[in-house]
């Protein structure tokens, strides 16, 4: 296999194992194509193709600041007097948990808004 025509924004590369390896430019979302030929062996044709590729955009980030406030518990550990998940908030009768709040912890607000057993 051969790359007959480089895609215009990123790169492509042959794998060993004759697979075609498109990476784009860093940022980059849209379409954009790689053209490539193949001689087959013991026939006198030649094949030839185009990969057309269309790369979505990244997500979104969270601004640096609002990272930071994430706190770095991940739910299974509990915090003292924290509450081990909604259900247990509301048959308390303690919700929404704010936080601040006795009962409050990060596993409970799913949108890190500081408000935690919000629906329902």
């Amino acid at each position: 296999m051969e790359i007959t025509s480089k895609p215009k924004h990123g790169t492509a590369a042959l794998g060993g194992d004759g697979t075609l390896v498109y990476t784009p430019n860093e940022g980059y979302a849209g379409s954009d194509s790689v053209a490539w030929s193949v001689k087959l062996k013991q026939a006198p044709e030649t094949v030839t193709g185009r990969f057309q590729v269309l790369v979505d955009p990244p997500p979104p980030q969270e601004p640096e600041d609002e990272q930071d406030e994430q706190p770095a518990e991940l739910p299974g550990h509990r915090w003292a007097g924290a509450y081990e998940n909604c259900d247990e908030a509301r048959a308390e009768g303690h919700t929404p948990v704010r936080k601040g709040e006795e009962g409050y912890a990060p596993w409970l607000d799913s949108d890190w808004d500081g408000v935690g057993c919000e629906w329902g």
